[in-house]
């Protein structure tokens, strides 16, 4: 399964809630280690020292002479007197909004670097399909950057080969997002061919038939993913009577209905300027407020057909297992819901979400890394056969999803279950002044580390007008997040334990208890 299909399922979320909390990649430090070999052959005749301009606390002095014991609290020999960059705090990055008069938003934000990302969200995703188009947002997902009224696919792939950068589709619940990586030169050349396979996609029948097979490998292959498949169930059951639960790949039984015309359908009725923003990080903001009025200006403003009116997304809670015999470990979710991106107490929620952290039985540890998180003290270093145990969150424009995920054998998934529903209870009461601040702590740096990057800059910025019209800088989101009080945790945990709960089994289900796989909520 690609790259882009894996954070597309499993929401890489970068709206002020997705920025905050998702579940976020951990760098980890590696450390190169340097041997020096003692056969005499080699050491009697080698005298050469090193170079006392790059030698440091970590290197010897010479390979015949013992290490060099230096503090790392002294500078580097010939940097005794280092010049630090000043960052003025008082006038941080502004995001930049403007609106067409079609209706469609233009947002940036200006910054130094070598490269920027540009791209355009849309508010289209599988929450907006019918029963009989179900998968259909998978597919339109499948046919970004192939053959456009004006382009072969060949053609297509020979220009973005010559920009170097890179181009990418992912497709989520909520939204659609195309976007390209680039040199600041190539900012000019990318909106074109962006707006050209965002706007005129050809979407011919020997491509879709391409797709239809890639699609199958896809679902094939999403079935040996079991963190994909259960997250996919815990939707399903969490949202049976609503949109929100269709898949996000394309079922069987719609694949072969999928047809030129219907995807043009779709296209003309959700790829419209009210529905879009195109967004930029690293870009100034007359550049691509030009740019967009030169290549989105003729974006309708209305949708070729009147767009189906959806009931509003409803959790109602359950439970559903699905039976694998080729598993190595069973993978069970917990959850229960959660709230809305623009909600007040979504700083909070994700507070706690850092608050009961989590990890796998083989976590690479250090400062930053939850390794006092409650579910890594409470639950990994305490149960043995628990192999993961993490806390997790989701959110979407009118509701969310607050969930542990944690795998074991089969034949203690009762267990697990139980372990989980008392970290769940435990949540409300007891939170300690360092636990409070650690999790605040937490969150702000993996916001503010995540930022760094330009493809999550884009992502945050596109998402937050998409749903908010505004965007919310990242150190007002610290001073909200400074603004979380113990109170405050046990309010929201109380709230949301007083829902009904759903529940997510991926697993050998025949060496399960009974009373799990008969299981109801």
């Amino acid at each position: 399964m690609s790259s882009a299909l894996r954070s597309r399922i499993l929401q890489p979320l970068a709206v002020q809630c997705h920025a905050l909390a998702s579940a976020i990649a951990r760098p980890h430090t590696h450390h190169s280690r340097h041997t020096i070999s003692s056969s005499p052959a080699l050491l009697s005749p080698f005298k050469r020292t090193l170079s006392t301009l790059f030698t440091s606390d970590r290197t010897v002095e010479s390979v015949s002479g013992e290490p060099e014991k230096v503090s790392l609290s002294k500078p580097l020999r010939g940097f005794e007197n280092p010049k630090y960059a000043v960052v003025d705090l008082s006038r941080p990055p502004t995001t930049q909004i403007t609106q067409l008069d079609n209706g469609l938003a233009v947002a940036s934000e200006d910054s130094p670097g070598a490269f920027a990302v540009v791209g355009v969200s849309m508010e289209a995703g599988t929450r907006f399909e019918e029963k009989d188009a179900t998968g259909i947002f998978h597919f339109l997902d499948r046919m970004a950057y192939k053959s456009t009224v004006n382009h072969s696919q060949r053609e297509l792939v020979a220009e973005l080969e010559k920009l170097g950068g890179s181009a990418f589709c992912q497709g989520s619940r909520d939204c659609m997002v195309y976007y390209m990586c680039v040199f600041n030169k190539d900012v000019d050349r990318a909106m074109e061919l962006l707006a050209e396979s965002v706007l005129n996609p050809a979407l011919a029948q020997s491509e879709i038939e391409e797709q239809r097979q890639l699609v199958l490998f896809e679902k094939e292959d999403m079935l040996q993913r079991p963190e994909i498949a259960v997250t996919e169930l815990m939707y399903e059951a969490a949202y049976s009577q609503s949109s929100m639960g269709q898949p996000l790949i394309c079922p069987d039984d719609t694949i072969n209905a999928m047809t030129p015309e219907l995807l043009h359908k779709y296209h003309k009725q959700y790829y419209i300027a009210p529905r879009m923003v195109v967004a930029a990080a690293g870009v100034p903001h007359e550049k691509l407020l030009s740019l967009t009025k030169q290549h989105f200006a003729n974006v309708p403003s209305a949708p070729a057909t009147p767009l189906p009116e959806f009931a509003p997304q409803t959790y109602v809670g359950g439970a559903l297992q699905k039976h694998s015999a080729d598993l190595k470990h069973a993978n069970v979710i917990l959850a229960y819901e959660g709230l809305p991106w623009d909600h007040d107490d979504i700083y909070a929620l994700c507070t706690l979400q850092m608050l009961m952290g989590g990890g796998a039985s083989f976590s690479a540890g250090g400062p930053g890394k939850g390794m006092h998180s409650r579910l890594m003290t409470r639950v990994l270093n305490r149960y043995y056969w628990i192999e993961s145990c993490m806390a997790q969150l989701t959110s979407h424009k009118d509701t969310g999803l607050f969930y542990m995920h944690g795998t074991c054998d089969d034949e203690n998934v009762h267990n697990l279950m139980r372990v989980m529903e008392e970290e769940f209870e435990g949540m409300a009461s007891a939170v300690t002044d360092t636990e409070l601040s650690r999790a605040q702590n937490q969150l702000k740096s993996h916001l503010l580390m995540n930022l760094e990057s330009r493809v999550v800059q884009f992502d945050d910025i596109s998402k937050q007008i998409l749903t908010t019209g505004k965007r919310i800088q990242p150190l007002e989101l610290c001073r909200h997040i400074d603004l979380v009080t113990k109170e405050d945790l046990g309010r929201v945990a109380r709230r949301m334990l007083a829902g009904k709960p759903t529940s997510a089994i991926y697993g050998n289900l025949d060496k399960m208890s009974p009373s799990v796989v008969a299981q109801t909520f």
